[in-house]
């Protein structure tokens, strides 16, 4: 009995080292664009060029749809590519639920792994103590929360046509932290959502995250669920204590929650073959239980429309920072910004702002802000943006 027990552990443990490998894979990956894109940006001569991280993210292309419906305009920073890479997680979502943000999503990755530091700082005791505080429904009437911030993103990203949001953005904050390019409110909600993840599961994705809401409302419509067989099923309740996401998957046929990241936590915590699958409906199961099967899905249904719009020349990235004339605020000036650009979107000629901001007599039109430190030490973003809002205060 001991033997098969142990047996069953290691068999559990594989299925879900595939899950974390494949999240591994993911967050390496765009780290390796975040930093390749920074060096190109201090001037180090690279083999191939990536885009800022604002031009392939899939939020972007969610948060410019007000001002292209409205003025058939992007806003600045957001291309054509954000919306092949919405495609490619949309696409999956729509399929087989959201799967982006339970085995692709660098944000929800780390935020599982500080509940898994959790944990072993804590116990599970303490951690299941702590979750107590927080009863059934206020975690429901806080997961509502996600498509208020939705809204709010939205309508103010068209009203502004500017990326409001990376003011707050912890992903952004996450790969940009090292950068200074991150802003200090951004990286307060990250810190924050971090803290809370060591004692509550993904709390972001559940309570706050904008492109959750999306993905959790698309979902509804996947054919592929989480499906329970109550002729074979005991009771025994099991599969719901495992949900991070507390979803009631014990009281469903089918998990329609749009919590549900397709992780398969409750899957494995299943004593009963065949009692849980995720599958299609109908006697004829196409099932997905095997985790390899999801982990593939999940990387080819992502990566396809990616791949087959940069083979046929329509996956186009500007590079150049865009800022409408006029609208920039402190908050919103980014190192990969140029001097001309910063200029340009304050409606001061360069030469002036260069006088106001004290630059250095070195700093050309197309000197980048990230390399005025390399001009003078204390001349950082942060700094630039202080003496922005310093001269706008002014008037």
């Amino acid at each position: 009995m001991g033997a098969a027990n142990s047996q069953s552990v290691r068999r559990l443990s594989r299925r879900r080292w595939i899950r974390r490998i494949v999240q591994i894979g993911f967050l390496a990956f765009v780290l390796i664009l975040v930093v390749t894109h920074f060096l190109e940006g201090k001037g180090v001569e690279l083999p191939w060029t990536v885009p800022d991280l604002h031009a392939i993210c899939p939020f972007g292309a969610v948060e410019t749809l007000g001002r292209l419906v409205t003025q058939q305009k992007f806003i600045p920073k957001i291309h054509e590519s954000n919306f092949w890479i919405l495609l490619g997680s949309a696409g999956t979502t729509l399929l087989l639920g959201a799967l982006f943000c339970g085995w692709l999503c660098p944000l929800g990755s780390v935020q599982e792994w500080f509940g898994d530091l959790g944990r072993k700082l804590f116990g599970r005791n303490t951690i299941l103590k702590v979750r107590r505080l927080m009863s059934p429904r206020l975690d429901r009437i806080l997961g509502a929360l996600r498509y208020v911030v939705l809204a709010v993103v939205v309508v103010e990203t068209t009203r502004l046509i500017n990326l409001v949001f990376s003011s707050f953005d912890p992903y952004y904050a996450l790969m940009h932290f090292w950068t200074g390019e991150a802003l200090w409110s951004a990286v307060a909600v990250l810190s924050a959502v971090l803290v809370a993840s060591l004692f509550y599961a993904r709390p972001w994705c559940r309570w706050f995250c904008p492109f959750g809401a999306v993905h959790g409302v698309l979902q509804l419509a996947a054919p592929w669920k989480i499906r329970r067989n109550a002729e074979a099923c005991i009771g025994c309740g099991k599969c719901s204590r495992a949900c991070p996401m507390s979803v009631d998957v014990a009281g469903s046929a089918a998990v329609r929650d749009s919590r549900c990241n397709r992780c398969g936590g409750c899957i494995d915590s299943c004593p009963v073959k065949g009692a849980l699958d995720y599958s299609l409906p109908g006697k004829r199961k196409l099932s997905l239980r095997r985790r390899l099967a999801p982990a593939l899905a999940a990387v080819l249904l992502f990566s396809a429309p990616i791949l087959t719009a940069k083979s046929l020349g329509l996956f186009k990235v500007d590079n150049a920072v865009s800022v409408a004339q006029g609208t920039l605020k402190p908050e919103e000036i980014s190192g990969s910004m140029t001097v001309e650009e910063l200029a340009h979107g304050l409606d001061v000629k360069w030469s002036r702002l260069k006088q106001i901001l004290d630059l250095p007599p070195a700093a050309a039109k197309t000197t980048k802000i990230r390399d005025l430190e390399d001009m003078d030490e204390e001349l950082t973003t942060p700094v630039l943006r202080a003496r922005v809002e310093e001269w706008l205060k002014s008037g």
